[in-house]
């Protein structure tokens, strides 16, 4: 192992251990940045039995600055639910080393399903653009919540029971393993962009490495790599990319297009967005479109991967051929793409032919649909000319979107030998039944002991320091919808509480099942972490712990001002309210709902602060 603590998780191997109450029984992968292993819950009623648990020994947590830098990351990664994101069941440091639990996927990857595939063949078309397109919205999707994945290949490309994409392993913030930034030729640096390979990583750095991933379903080739001719299972790189269209004559040229801008060498030459590249790829930039409808559809009907097949089979071995056989091969191969892309009379006539047989087209469905109007004006039914309403049959798609899970995790240092346990987050499958189809907002205003929304400065007293959130700059009270949800907002009118000091309220629910808990919620002086405990009729209760960040930090959703009232005027820092969620079980009919007894945080007196409370069934 490399980097800081790599020998120390050799030393103290976890296979045979439990982490957070899994059994680890078996190490799956083990490169220099992460580690990778296997783990089982033992309670026969566990909806996840088992699970991935992946150990980061190269993200470095050793000062106390460090630590809470890593936990906003994971606070963030936690934060994404998204149809085909892979999410984390739980995440946390152990020995200084952060860790994240999601389910296991035994239906292969992407890497695996290129392998399957006879050497040097594309995937079919219809195959690779469902795939790309449900990689595509993932990443858009994380984007807009300023998450950058910077860690994608096809092996982070899963498939899950019903053959639909999940993009798993969003990097953490880490140097590039020196052996990978000091061998820019080897095959892993494929999937980085050159900005990434000195340390920049971007948007534009995830929209490149999909363009290489789209150039290789594509094309059935490794973007930059040539096979050797002479010895079978080595490749060498190009100095320039070569043409997708000049491995796969049959591709359509405006895919070729997109695929060779989107891997421009300075990220600025991009696509300005995700959606600006599936546009130019001849899909919806729009998720949960009928053309992504379509797109899971065709996604559905592909044949499921060996789930014994390895999810991360070992790298061909590099050759290094005589330099004179390179040489000679790669200039073939440049000379054969010039002559497809280079010369613009080429590509004219090719336009031109194109728009020839368009012609032709249109020609031959127009006297189709004359002969087709004559027949029937002719020869039809004698009903249809005495008025008779022909039936008209429908069929409407609805596409469904994945509320966002709570960020979850703790941020309290542990003993060297303890790991900082985030329990589980017990995503339940969907297929169980839930009878309650009506968001319920929970009416909390009884609850309400502080107020820490002001018309003016120092009416309010948010943080106990005498800083409140500017009302005007939020909504007004009643109903409103943040991310989807339907919230019922406090009244922020001078002398009127507004949220509650969790301090262990039981705040009592409307029976029923319901799948998550949404709230808006923030911190002052944090951030904040404790328990939240939601009790059933039956006696049982579960559990999650939240860290929320202070109101001032920043958030990639909720509600935000632009300016928060200090006691004598107006300070000039954004103040915000989260957004948090979390799994609630639909079996089960729900009671209560306790906030937590306690905070800890960097502060002694951080406390969390709820404003609004919704169950989504």
């Amino acid at each position: 192992m490399q980097g800081k603590h790599g020998q120390a998780s050799k030393d103290n191997d976890l296979v045979g251990t439990d982490l957070e109450g899994y059994h680890i029984s078996a190490e799956l992968h083990s490169h220099s940045s992460n580690r990778t292993f296997s783990g089982k819950d033992p309670s026969p009623l566990a909806p996840y039995p088992y699970v991935m648990i992946k150990l980061l020994p190269t993200v470095y947590t050793d000062t106390e600055q460090e630590r809470q830098r890593v936990l906003q990351e994971i606070a963030s990664l936690r934060q994404l639910s998204h149809t085909h994101i892979l999410p984390v069941l739980s995440a946390g440091i152990y020995k200084n080393m952060p860790y994240f639990i999601t389910e296991y996927i035994a239906s292969g990857s992407l890497q695996d399903r290129l392998q399957k595939r006879p050497a040097e063949q594309p995937l079919e078309q219809e195959e690779a653009l469902s795939i790309f397109a449900q990689i595509a919205h993932a990443l858009h999707y994380a984007h807009q919540r300023h998450v950058i994945h910077g860690n994608l290949k096809p092996q982070n490309v899963l498939f899950g029971n019903k053959n639909e994409v999940l993009v798993a392993d969003f990097h953490l913030d880490a140097p590039l393993p020196p052996e990978m930034a000091r061998n820019a030729s080897s095959e892993r640096t494929i999937y980085l962009a050159p900005e990434q390979l000195s340390g920049n990583t971007c948007e534009a750095s995830d929209q490149y490495v999909l363009g290489c991933i789209a150039y290789e379903m594509f094309t059935g080739h490794k973007a930059f790599l040539v096979p050797s001719v002479k010895t079978p299972g080595t490749y060498y790189r190009t100095k320039s990319l070569i043409a997708p269209g000049q491995f796969n004559p049959a591709l359509p040229f405006h895919i070729e297009e997109a695929i060779l801008r989107s891997m421009s060498r300075e990220p600025d030459q991009r696509y300005h967005n995700i959606p600006a590249f599936l546009a130019a790829m001849g899909l919806s930039p729009a998720a949960g479109s009928g053309s992504q409808e379509k797109v899971i559809d065709i996604i559905a009907q592909i044949p499921t991967v060996n789930p014994d097949a390895p999810t991360d089979p070992d790298l061909p071995r590099f050759a290094k051929p005589a330099p004179a056989a390179v040489e000679t091969a790669e200039l073939e191969l440049l000379r054969n793409t010039e002559r497809r892309l280079a010369l613009p009379e080429a590509r004219q006539r090719l336009a031109t032919r194109r728009s020839k047989i368009f012609v032709i087209s249109i020609c031959l469905i127009a006297t189709i649909v004359a002969a087709v109007l004559f027949h029937s004006i002719s020869f039809s039914d004698p009903l249809k000319n005495q008025g008779a309403t022909p039936y008209m049959y429908t069929t409407a798609l609805t596409a469904t979107s994945t509320p966002v899970p709570a960020l979850t995790y703790t941020p309290s240092v542990p003993p060297a030998s303890t790991p900082t346990r985030i329990p589980a987050q017990r995503h339940v499958p969907t297929s169980r039944p839930t009878p309650v189809t009506t968001p319920v907002q929970v009416p909390l205003v009884s609850f309400f002991d502080n107020e820490g929304i002001g018309n003016t400065p120092g009416q309010a007293n948010f943080d106990a320091s005498g800083y409140s959130y500017p009302a005007s700059q939020l909504p007004a009270s009643g109903q409103i919808t943040v991310q989807g949800i339907l919230y019922e907002f406090p009244a922020n009118a001078s002398g009127t509480n507004d949220n509650i000091i969790a301090s262990g309220q039981t705040i009592p629910l409307t029976a029923g099942h319901y799948r998550q808990a949404f709230f808006l919620m923030s911190a002052s002086w944090g951030p904040a972490s404790g328990t939240v405990t939601i009790r059933y009729t039956d006696g049982s209760t579960t559990t999650t712990n939240l860290i929320v960040a202070d109101w001032i930090k920043g958030s990639i959703s909720g509600l935000s001002t632009a300016y928060r009232y200090s006691p004598y005027g107006i300070d000039h820092n954004a103040a915000y309210i989260y957004v948090f969620s979390i799994m609630l079980d639909s079996t089960r009919t729900t009671s209560d709902l306790i906030l937590p007894q306690s905070q800890s945080g960097p502060y002694s007196d951080g406390h969390i602060h709820v404003f609004a409370l919704t169950l989504q069934p």
